[in-house]
């Protein structure tokens, strides 16, 4: 077998199997990656194609066998740590120390303490109720619940004022329609009164 024959039949499998194994994820093909690597190493040094296959096969199957769980472990742990961590927005805790401009505060989550601040830096004191809506690493994003509440209570104040200021409004409408309908109607009394004493 022509020997550069051999050099493009290792870059092609070293090619196809980081495809495969980057659309896979499933931590088979990059063993093949790596005994293709081994194997063109091998060609450059001159040994032949036979070695070559033979060290392609062996390199690829222990590697297989050796670190493919280990890998997946790996993997796994990091993807549950980060769904853990994940799971901490939308949890509520209060604050144990202040958050001001420049300076973190910390809430406790568990047996874990964290770092925390607010969106904008806006400062919050200690003991308030706060609301996880990021994470950052290490660092937690929270924003005031109580504020918020506070807010809420504060909105629904100025609708029931707005309301009434408008029942108000319609009341003494339908009001000044009803004296003027009674002030018609004395004219229109006065009115036919003096007719009649004229008649008279």
């Amino acid at each position: 077998m022509d020997a550069v024959v051999m050099m493009y039949i290792w870059i092609a499998i070293i090619c196809v199997a980081a495809l495969i194994e980057a659309f896979t994820l499933q931590m088979v093909s990059i063993w093949f990656v790596a005994g293709g690597i081994v194997s063109l190493i091998l060609y450059f040094c001159g040994v032949g194609y036979e070695i070559q296959i033979i060290v392609f096969i062996a390199v690829s199957i222990i590697l297989l066998i050796a670190l493919r769980k280990l890998c997946l472990k790996f993997l796994l742990k990091n993807t549950n740590e980060k769904t853990n961590v994940d799971a901490l927005v939308g949890r509520e805790a209060r604050l144990l120390k202040d958050i001001d401009l420049g300076q973190l505060g910390e809430i406790k989550l568990g047996d874990v303490v964290w770092s925390a601040t607010t969106k904008d830096e806006s400062p919050l004191a200690s003991g308030t109720l706060v609301k996880i809506t990021q994470v950052q690493g290490n660092k937690l994003i929270v924003e005031a619940v109580e504020q918020n509440k506070d807010e809420q209570i504060k909105q629904q104040g100025q609708v029931l004022s707005v309301a009434n200021e408008t029942e108000t409004v319609k009341e003494k409408e339908v009001k000044q329609a009803e004296n003027k309908a009674q002030a018609d109607k004395q004219s229109s009394t006065k009115t036919k009164s003096k007719k009649q004493q004229k008649q008279d």
